[in-house]
């Protein structure tokens, strides 16, 4: 199968590697359909590696990502072969001081699929834990299951920050972050939002996104 592989600085290549056998227990193989690039992926190609570890290159990129199940592990109920899926990035696990009291990504042994765990979501295959593939409901599309990792933390910013009916917010930015800010403020009932671009190809979707 084909994968995008980072095998050190500014050396991504998309090569033909073996796909992975039958998942774990625990665990499923999943066929990635959409995945996005995140600025870490950026970072890690011009500056890296930098969170993954030297000796582990190469590695599958790939953490924000949308699959259709294809198989699973041993002693896995959900999700189901067929399953269309968002894989969250956080391998936790389970035991830490962080895990037992749900704050599973401030996890002390925390992995991230397409960085610091053997497989990614740019790829044509990937295993991942059970616990990761999120269903995605009817309405929708794997597009957007995709951006379902940073739009929860875009979610939780917004919960951080207290924002009320009719409040008044200004977000700085207006890159793939920003403009999920925009429309989770207004979800939240943001009476005026304020964005700040320095960028005009930036400035220019926002605008033309409303």
């Amino acid at each position: 199968m084909l994968a995008a592989r980072l095998h050190g600085n500014q050396d991504l290549r998309v090569e033909d590697v073996p796909a992975p056998g039958a998942p774990p227990p625990g665990q499923v193989r999943v066929t990635p359909v959409w995945c996005g690039i995140c600025g870490t992926d950026l970072h890690e190609y011009l500056h890296g590696p930098l969170y993954t570890p030297a000796e582990d290159l190469p590695q599958v990129v790939g953490h924000e990502f949308s699959a259709v199940v294809a198989e699973v592990g041993d002693g896995v109920v959900r999700p189901r072969p067929g399953d269309r899926v968002a894989v969250l990035p956080h391998v936790f696990c389970g035991e830490c001081h962080y895990c037992v009291r749900g704050r599973q990504g401030l996890c002390a042994n925390l992995r991230l699929t397409g960085v610091t765990w053997p497989w990614g979501g740019l790829a044509g295959q990937a295993v991942v834990p059970a616990y990761q593939a999120v269903a995605l409901p009817d309405g929708v599309s794997f597009e957007q299951g995709a951006v379902l990792e940073p739009l929860a933390t875009v979610v939780h910013g917004v919960e951080r920050a207290g924002l009320r009916p009719g409040g008044s917010v200004l977000v700085t930015g207006a890159g793939p972050i920003g403009q999920l800010a925009v429309l989770v403020c207004l979800a939240a009932g943001a009476g005026s939002i304020f964005v700040s671009e320095p960028r005009a190809s930036r400035r220019g979707l926002a605008e033309r996104l409303g």
